[in-house]
């Protein structure tokens, strides 16, 4: 919905822009579950670095830093 603003009121598309914005990060055992469970390992065993708080937020969900060697 928060996509398609034309269609809604102006108040509606105000708390629609909070929820993409304002949401707080998910805590770091859910992330590295999430982890392990997407990419079969856990973060630590995947990454050489890996950043479990995220940077940014994309329209299905966080964004973390990570690098492989």
């Amino acid at each position: 919905m928060s996509m398609e603003l034309e269609i809604l009121p102006e108040a509606f598309q105000r708390e629609l822009a909070k929820s993409s914005s304002q949401v707080p990060p998910m805590n770091r055992a859910l992330i590295r579950k999430v982890v392990s469970s997407e990419l079969g390992a856990p973060p630590e065993k995947l990454f050489t670095v890996f950043e479990p708080m995220p940077f940014a937020a994309a329209s299905l969900g966080q964004v973390h830093r990570g690098r492989v060697a």
